[in-house]
């Protein structure tokens, strides 16, 4: 498809390859070639290739197919050593892990299959640091409404992962600078502090967080005892 860009026998290429879709993810190979196929077919076709992924229930656990979706996530700039780096595709990022988060991720039993898997705490991550402020904010509340999920996924191997990476989107994320960023941290880590400190991870899951809080309060002892009003909650 690379060399023959712009030439009929391209498209049959093409057409190959979403025929194929399936088994051609699964494979260690073939989900190498529709990496680099993607990044020359066009919008109408990545969007069909987009939606085949999403019908397949364990593209984000499959030990291949988990990189072609990667891929859509990171907006088509993952630096995976397959020759796809720096060249932005559409859907982009933001769009990909919106539709994720408004729909495979609204459903706790896939969340959770994700996050326990190897390689979907890999996506869930990806989708975290490439999500919008608002999709962000959504899947966090998502998370940390359930209590049994937060400890759940908090004191797994690979699902501390995802905690984590909800933590850094808050303390320096796309959360960073909204308006209610200390309470959303105070209130998270409130949550899940009692919740996983027992755990093997719960260092990992927790020092970002609680280093944040910790200058916050710091913060506000200097403003206190200078007399100031203004305090960070």
């Amino acid at each position: 498809v690379e060399r023959l860009a712009g030439r009929v026998e391209a498209e049959g290429l093409v057409c190959y390859v979403l025929s194929n879709f399936a088994s051609l993810i699964s494979d260690k190979g073939g989900c190498i070639a529709v990496l680099r196929t993607l990044q020359h077919v066009t919008v109408t076709q990545r969007a069909e290739a987009f939606e085949l992924l999403r019908a397949d229930p364990d593209v984000a656990t499959h030990q291949f197919a988990n990189f072609v979706l990667q891929y859509f996530v990171e907006g088509g700039i993952a630096e995976n050593g397959l020759g796809t780096e720096g060249r932005p595709v559409t859907p982009c990022a933001a769009d990909v892990c919106s539709k994720l988060i408004h729909n495979e991720l609204t459903n706790s039993n896939i969340l959770i299959k994700w996050s326990s898997s190897k390689c979907g705490s890999q996506v869930v991550d990806r989708i975290i640091r490439h999500a919008s402020p608002a999709d962000v904010r959504i899947l966090l509340a998502k998370i940390f409404a359930d209590r049994s999920l937060v400890e759940g996924l908090g004191c797994h191997e690979f699902g501390h992962f995802n905690v984590k990476m909800a933590f850094e989107a808050v303390v320096e994320g796309q959360l960073k600078n909204a308006q209610d960023q200390p309470e959303l941290l105070r209130k998270y880590y409130n949550i899940a502090e009692p919740l996983v400190r027992n755990g093997r991870y719960s260092r990992w899951v927790l020092r970002r967080a609680k280093d944040a809080l910790e200058l916050l309060d710091a913060f506000n002892q200097i403003i206190s005892a200078h007399g100031g009003q203004q305090r960070m909650m």
